[in-house]
């Protein structure tokens, strides 16, 4: 499989993690995200894989384990760090940092978060797709730190960079956390006139604001204005809407954090019948949230084992016994050592060397899931292991990417294997139905012979190979081409 081909399917797996993890299926988004991290460490795609490592991170704090969330942060960082990602840099600082402002620990989010700044105005972060976003939430988070440290100064210059950046489209999704965090300057800074001012269009933009996943975060901005403010109608309008558009969504923490709303405000406006009742209410909400958080403590520690147990296999199977664990062929780290071994070896004789990728894979994930995709690397794997005879051996070198080692080979031998395996496939018939070559499953190859003294580098040996593959994929694939 080629590089591209391997991005793709990682960002397939993360597409899927963030669906489920939306759905609310914790655990099939964890494995999900890890099989991506499996790959692009494969692959050696630091930028996707840093990306993933934010995902797992951002899973666990909400699951309630902010301790394994920010070691997946952490272990992001360093990688970010070690290949000079400025762009994810910028992510794992700023949710750092917001992690410490949850805690009420204003000056260390401060702290990470220009940290953050310092990476995203870095060229190379710049020429991300995502440098608009990132941007300026960055300076909203800087915002938010300053407002809190009362360093209005340095507030009202992380809003206006905030401001430069909120003119591109994509970040009209953040446009009401903008503004209450704009009219909270204003109000800070006495400038209370026009923060009154604003009020009208505030409440009518919460109430269609469309930004489900930050509605407490702004609902609880906002109703801490208008107490400061002692606008209190502005404030049970708030909340009315606020009710209303979680209405519907079936989550007991938006239920309860509406419910500690209801009470701060009547405990403020001096209802005390009001106060009592929404006091009993949420003790009955806080006892089903505990109910809640034991199930979700429940399956992150299943989540934990589960990928702690695949961990320990995939390094017993391929460090250690150098056999892919899917496949139980030898492995990327056994081929290099044979590689090696060769170049070694004295004497002058025939090497060949073919890669071997299935045509349309990514069609049998489509069509048929990925568990079953994996079942159809396992049956390609038998397939390559039963047509090797002596001086022959296959490995799995990544994703639906395999090679095949020709010891003391000649051209007759290569060409030999190569179509007893594309007849091999066509008697198998593995469904592949959506394949646009047939409707089972296929192969390209592209196979090289040369001579052991002629080597200075198997990689580009490999390459040649590589360069033959790509060749019979433009040509149509279901074929092989061999160079000597």
């Amino acid at each position: 499989m080629i590089m591209s081909e391997k991005t793709d399917l990682a960002r397939e797996y993360m597409h899927e993690a963030r669906m489920s993890f939306y759905d609310g299926n914790l655990e099939v988004a964890a494995k999900l995200a890890q099989n991506a991290i499996d790959i692009l460490n494969d692959s050696d795609d630091y930028y996707n894989t840093t990306i993933a490592l934010n995902l797992l991170g951002v899973m666990y704090q909400t699951l309630g384990d902010d301790s394994k969330g920010m070691d997946y942060y952490l272990k992001g960082l360093q990688i970010a760090e070690e290949h000079n990602l400025s762009s994810t840099k910028t992510l794992f600082y700023n949710n750092i940092g917001t992690s410490y402002f949850t805690f009420k620990d204003y000056q260390k989010t401060y702290e990470y978060c220009l940290l953050a700044e310092e990476a995203i105005n870095t060229e190379e972060a710049q020429k991300d797709e995502r440098y608009q976003v990132w941007a300026m939430v960055t300076y909203l988070n800087l915002f938010n730190a300053c407002l809190k440290l009362e360093r209005y100064d340095e507030a009202d210059k992380y809003m206006n960079l905030a401001t430069s950046h909120l003119k591109h489209e994509e970040n009209a999704y953040y446009m009401l956390g903008y503004r209450i965090c704009q009219n909270s300057l204003y109000w800070a800074t006495d400038r209370k006139d026009l923060a009154r001012a604003n009020l009208p269009q505030l409440i009518e933009h919460f109430k269609t604001d469309t930004n489900i996943s930050d509605i407490v975060e702004n609902a609880t901005s906002f109703a801490a204005l208008l107490k400061d403010m002692k606008e209190y109608g502005y404030w049970r309008e708030l909340l009315e809407s606020y009710m209303k558009r979680i209405d519907g969504q079936h989550s007991n923490s938006l239920e309860m954090a509406g419910n500690e709303f209801w009470i701060d405000y009547y405990k403020t406006i001096g209802d005390e019948d009001n106060y009592l009742k929404e006091c009993i209410n949420h003790t009955k909400l806080y006892f089903k949230q505990k109910e809640l958080n034991n199930k979700n403590q429940v399956t992150s520690i299943d989540i934990k084992i589960a990928l702690q147990k695949k961990e320990s296999e995939r390094k017993k199977a391929e460090t250690l016994s150098n056999i892919d664990a899917l496949t139980g062929l030898g492995n990327r780290h056994a081929h290099h050592k044979e590689l090696i071994k060769l170049m070694k070896k004295e004497g002058d004789f025939k090497i060949g060397l073919g890669i071997v990728d299935i045509d349309y894979f990514k069609q049998i994930n489509d069509t048929y899931g990925h568990l079953e995709g994996d079942n159809h690397l396992k049956q390609l794997a038998d397939i390559l292991k039963s047509l090797c005879t002596k001086g022959i051996k296959a490995y799995r070198i990544g994703g639906d990417e395999f090679l095949i080692i020709f010891k003391n080979c000649d051209r007759d031998t290569v060409e030999k294997y190569a179509n007893n395996l594309k007849n091999a496939l066509e008697r198998a018939k593995i469904k592949n139905e959506n394949s646009k070559v047939a409707d089972y499953l296929t192969v390209s190859g592209g196979f090289v012979l040369v001579n052991s003294s002629d080597i200075t580098s198997m990689e580009s040996v490999l390459n040649k190979a590589d360069t033959l593959l790509y060749q019979v994929k433009e040509g149509g694939r279901n074929n092989f081409k061999i160079s000597d």
